[in-house]
């Protein structure tokens, strides 16, 4: 009997540990120290039927961060960064941990598709730099098989953006 009680006491007790850690509001970040921009690479790796290109492309990245840790980004691609990708949103914790969602488009059969892309990561600190790493399944035409895992390395340049891409 005793030992059905403290059994008890401690499901209760993991029970209430569990709510009041889901419960507790994200800690405030340094968003500043995040903000700017930021320069690397994009790779892909094939992981479904089709072929892609696994060459890096060069990408860079308009950061902003707010305090809560709310992230909104804006993207281009490409050698000189011609090509403006969607906006980026998610979210950056006081650990560093990083998760984004943006809008992809692929044609698949001759058809446009619109897509959401999902990337999880941590911004890390390289000597005095700090690299944002993303990483995430690129589903870019699951009827096909053609899908691929996105690799973001990304290196922060500076504090504001010298006017290549403008937040909105």
């Amino acid at each position: 009997m005793k030992s059905n009680r403290a059994w008890a006491i401690i499901v209760m007790a993991l029970a209430v540990s569990i709510e009041s850690s889901e419960a507790q509001p994200p800690k405030p970040i340094d968003g500043e120290r995040f903000r700017g921009e930021w320069l690397g690479t994009i790779r892909e790796k094939v992981t479904g039927e089709c072929s892609m290109d696994e060459d890096p492309v060069d990408f860079i990245v308009d950061l902003k961060v707010a305090n809560d840790g709310v992230l909104r980004a804006r993207t281009a691609r490409g050698k000189n960064f011609e090509r403006e990708d969607e906006p980026w949103e998610g979210i950056v914790t006081d650990s560093g941990e990083v998760k984004v969602t943006t809008m992809q488009y692929a044609i698949c059969n001759d058809k446009p598709r619109k897509y959401e892309l999902k990337l999880t990561g941590k911004i890390t600190s390289e000597g005095a730099t700090d690299v944002l790493t993303l990483e995430g399944h690129n589903d870019a035409c699951p009827d096909m098989g053609c899908s691929s895992t996105r690799l973001y390395v990304l290196r922060k340049r500076g504090k504001a953006s010298d006017g290549r891409l403008t937040m909105q």
